[in-house]
């Protein structure tokens, strides 16, 4: 009998050495995705912000746009941008029915406009070099 207690407690503690969590990594820090540049709305009822997620695999991080309506308690992130591209530095219209942002979508850093009533993203500017700020 103390034989097969000794055989399960050496098999259960086997189990949960091999099952045991690993310490935060550099790897688990690059994977977490990223929050950031948040803007209120002009009338503060809502937030946008962008999300960074990295691949490690590929070497490759991309960024998208996100929306929050701070009115309502039960509301989820609303993803505002899902592009290839990058979607950084959102901006509010003042009337807060846009965002406006710099994205590579044209294959260079410049300005778009994102109607928030439906609808596409529209260029704003096509300069000869890319656009780092507005």
């Amino acid at each position: 009998m103390s034989a097969r207690l000794l055989t399960a407690g050496l098999i259960l503690a086997a189990g949960n050495t091999l099952a045991a969590p690993h310490g935060f990594t550099v790897e688990d820090m690059v994977r977490m995705e990223r929050v950031g540049s948040p803007v209120l709305a002009p009338d503060a009822s809502r937030v946008v912000y962008t999300v960074r997620a990295t691949d490690i695999e590929k070497n490759h991080g991309h960024t998208e746009l996100w929306m929050l309506d701070l009115k309502n308690p039960h509301a989820q992130p609303q993803r505002l941008t899902n592009s290839s591209a990058n979607s950084s530095e959102p901006e509010w219209s003042a009337t807060g029915d846009a965002i406006y942002f710099i994205s590579e979508r044209s294959g260079s850093s410049q300005v778009w406009r994102l109607p928030l009533l439906g609808g596409e993203a529209m260029q704003v500017t096509d300069l000869p070099l890319d656009v780092g700020s507005f």
